[in-house]
């Protein structure tokens, strides 16, 4: 009987070591293995294991209402994430400062 009880939890432990070992997130057209991140235009994906669970976790850029004074900048829409995404400059700020190299 002890024996029985040693291999259940052997079988156990190796299925929770194992678990997600072979899984992965599919996402348009991409394929992304649990624990990798990967980039699309201006996403960027991450698989993960959260609970015995596969989870696809997805990053944009956020919509950013502008105040009085400012303006959008629109950023390289080939840059990697987050560097795609606008900025906001404004009067007073950034936006009267000279750029300095």
């Amino acid at each position: 009987m002890s024996h029985l009880r040693i291999a259940v939890i052997f079988l156990c432990t190796l299925f929770a070591l194992t678990a997600g070992a072979e899984e992965s997130c599919q996402v348009g057209g991409l394929t992304i293995p649990v624990g990798k991140t990967q980039q699309d235009r201006c996403t960027l994906y991450e698989c993960t294991m959260e609970s015995n669970r596969v989870v696809l976790k997805s990053m944009i850029c956020a919509e950013q209402s502008l105040r009085r004074g400012c303006k959008r900048v629109p950023a390289q829409a080939t840059a990697p994430f987050p560097d795609c995404c606008p900025t906001t400059l404004c009067r007073g700020r950034q936006w009267d400062r000279p750029r300095t190299l």
